[in-house]
């Protein structure tokens, strides 16, 4: 009898835990894919050979990347899904832009695949196109040299939900 008391009061315990849980927010997170599956996952979306210079574990899969004077950056989730990419290289000294904006679209385009619609350009002061693509629940913004027309910022990332515009 005292057994079934102590076993019935844990149960009890655990039901309150989990209820205590739910109520405060806090998620139990189930990783189903393991570091290296994130690891893998990241590298596939980076062209050449790219030194792995740190990673971080929190909510999602985090690893930077390094190679010459560019840096990267890729957060994956834990259903292995690529959630953000950030790819940053240095610009050149000349400001002036001897290319065009179709040709900056162009070489972001030939990053992205033509499925992303082009939403907007700006031409900054230190001769760089920063270009603005939409596609379903997905953004990317591009920084295009605007005299060699090589990219020099890449970022990809999920748009929430409450933010996509129907």
């Amino acid at each position: 009898m005292d057994q079934e008391i102590m076993i019935s009061g844990a149960i009890g315990s655990l039901f309150l835990l989990i209820a205590a849980i739910n109520f405060t927010g806090f998620e139990i997170i189930d990783s189903s894919v393991s570091q290296e599956e994130a690891l893998e996952t990241a590298r596939e979306q980076l062209e050449g050979e790219w030194k792995l210079n740190s990673s971080e574990k929190g909510e999602t899969f985090e690893f930077y990347f390094l190679r010459n004077s560019s840096t990267a950056e890729i957060e994956i989730t834990e259903n292995d899904e690529v959630a953000e990419i950030e790819v940053h290289r240095e610009p050149d000294e000349d400001l002036s832009f001897t290319i065009s904006e179709e040709e900056a679209v162009e070489n972001a385009e030939s990053e992205l695949g033509k499925e992303w619609n082009h939403s907007s350009t700006e031409k900054t002061a230190e001769g760089v196109y920063r270009l603005s693509f939409l596609r379903k629940d997905l953004g990317a913004e591009f920084d295009i040299d605007g005299s060699s027309g090589d990219i020099l910022e890449k970022e990809v990332e999920l748009i929430p939900e409450s933010e996509i515009e129907e």
